[in-house]
C-alpha cells in the first residue's frame, strides 16, 4: 500500500496524517510522480491543516487546484457529449470511468482527477454516436470494429483539443458469450445525479462498484489506482446479494479486490461467492443394436445350428 493511499484510507485518523507525513518528508516536489499528483488531491482539505505554516504549500496546493480545475472542465464536456447523443437519438447515455467517480465521490473536499472521459452507450447506438461527436469535432482513432468484433473489444477512442474520449458499449472486458448480457445489465441500472447543474445518468451502486474495481482498459490512460476508486465510492447504498451475483457472473476477481480492500479500512459484509451452476446430468443411451449387428448376430447363430444339426445327423 503506497503512502498516500494509506493517508486516504485512514480517513481523519492519526495514521492519516502519520502517513502523509512520511511521504511530504521523502518527496521531492520539484518532481512529484505523476501517479503521486493523481492521489495527492484524494486528500482534499486535510491537506490545509497538514500544510499550516509549510513554505512549499504552494506547490502541493497547485496540484490540487489544477486537478479541480481540469476535473471540472472535463465534466462539463462529458455532460455536453452525452446531452448531444441523447438529442440525436442514441437510446441512454452513462457517464462512466473517472467522471461517475467523481460524481459519487463520498468524501467532502476530496477530488478524483478526470485525465479522459467514459460515456456508455449500447452498441447499436455506436455508429450514430461517432457521427454525432465527430460533427462535434471529435477525431475517432482508427475505425470502427467490425460487427463481429463487438463481443471481443469494449469501446473506441476519440479526442478533441488533447481532450481523451472512450466511447464504451461495454464497461467489463468479458467473454464474448457473455457480452451481450453484460452490456444489457449495466445499461439497465443506473442512478440520477447532478453534473454542472444538469442531471445525468451514472452506474448504479453496485454496477458503479465493479466497474472502479475491474473496469480498467489496457492500455488505460487513467493512471488513478483502482484501490482510490474503490476507497471514494459510497457503499452504503450497495446491495451486497445483487453485487456478488454480478460479480461472479462477469468480474470474479473482484472478491480478491474486495477482500484487499479490507486492508484499507472498508467494512462491508463477509462477500458469498456463488457456486457456478451444476452441469446438466449426462444422460446415456443404451446403444440398440443396428440392423448390420443384428444381421451378423443372426448369421452367427444360424452357422452354429447349422453345425450342430449337421453333427447330429452324423452320429
Amino acid at each position: 500500500m503506497s503512502l498516500l493511499l494509506q493517508a486516504v484510507a485512514a480517513g481523519a485518523s492519526g495514521e492519516a496524517e502519520a502517513a502523509w507525513r512520511q511521504w511530504y518528508e521523502s518527496a521531492d516536489l520539484d518532481r512529484v510522480p505523476w501517479e503521486s499528483m493523481q492521489i495527492l488531491p484524494a486528500l482534499g482539505g486535510r491537506l490545509n491543516e497538514w500544510l499550516r505554516d509549510d513554505p512549499a504549500s504552494g506547490i502541493v496546493h497547485g496540484i490540487v487546484r489544477r486537478s479541480w480545475t481540469e476535473a471540472q472542465f472535463r465534466l462539463a464536456i462529458a455532460q455536453e457529449a452525452a446531452a448531444s447523443l441523447a438529442r440525436s437519438g442514441c437510446d441512454r447515455v452513462l457517464l462512466a470511468g473517472p467522471a461517475a467517480i467523481s460524481l459519487l465521490n463520498r468524501r467532502e473536499g476530496s477530488v478524483r482527477p478526470i485525465t479522459v472521459i467514459r460515456l456508455l452507450v449500447h452498441r447499436e447506438s455506436i455508429p450514430r454516436a461517432v457521427a454525432t461527436l465527430s460533427d462535434a469535432g471529435w477525431k475517432l482513432d482508427g475505425s470502427l470494429p467490425a460487427d463481429e468484433s463487438f463481443d471481443w473489444v469494449t469501446n473506441v477512442f476519440l479526442s478533441r483539443q488533447d481532450v481523451g474520449l472512450q466511447l464504451h458499449w461495454r464497461l467489463l472486458d468479458v467473454p464474448p458469450d457473455l457480452a451481450a448480457a453484460c452490456e444489457s445489465e449495466f445499461l439497465a441500472n443506473w442512478q440520477r445525479v447532478d453534473c454542472c447543474g444538469r442531471a445525468v445518468l451514472v452506474p448504479a451502486p453496485e454496477f458503479a462498484l465493479l466497474m472502479a474495481l475491474c473496469g480498467r482498459t489496457d492500455p488505460d490512460p487513467d493512471v488513478v489506482p483502482w484501490q482510490l476508486d474503490a476507497l471514494l465510492l459510497p457503499l452504503e447504498t450497495v446491495n451486497w446479494r445483487k453485487w456478488s451475483l454480478l460479480a461472479g457472473r462477469y468480474a470474479p476477481q473482484a472478491f480478491d479486490r474486495m477482500e484487499e480492500m479490507r486492508q484499507f479500512g472498508l467494512i462491508f459484509p463477509k462477500l458469498e461467492r456463488p457456486l457456478p451452476p451444476a452441469p446438466a446430468p449426462v444422460r446415456i443411451q443404451p446403444s440398440s443394436p443396428t440392423p448390420s449387428t443384428l444381421q451378423r448376430l443372426y448369421r452367427k447363430c444360424r452357422n452354429r445350428i447349422g453345425r450342430l444339426a449337421r453333427r447330429y445327423l452324423l452320429l
